[in-house]
């Protein structure tokens, strides 16, 4: 249902606000990983085992944004 006095139609929400929840994530990932090149290069390098933690929190920044976005967009998330 549309109210044309206003530039967004109340059907269009959902997807904007998953594309709003997708964004978000990926700006979360941009400004971790940022954070974690600024910190190697005063401190050095992560040791692998905490290394691969950060790829997998960052990973799954990604995925759980992906599937939020999904089911408020009318998908399945899977």
């Amino acid at each position: 249902k549309c109210d044309w006095s206003s530039d967004v139609c109340s059907s269009d929400l959902p997807l904007i606000t998953s594309r709003y929840v997708e964004a978000t994530g990926r700006a979360g990932v941009v400004a971790i990983s940022g954070t974690l090149l600024l910190r190697a290069s005063i401190f050095g390098p992560l040791d692998p085992v905490a290394a691969a933690a950060c790829a997998g929190g960052l990973a799954a920044i990604l995925v759980v944004s992906s599937r939020v976005a999904s089911q408020l967009a009318g998908g399945t998330g899977e």
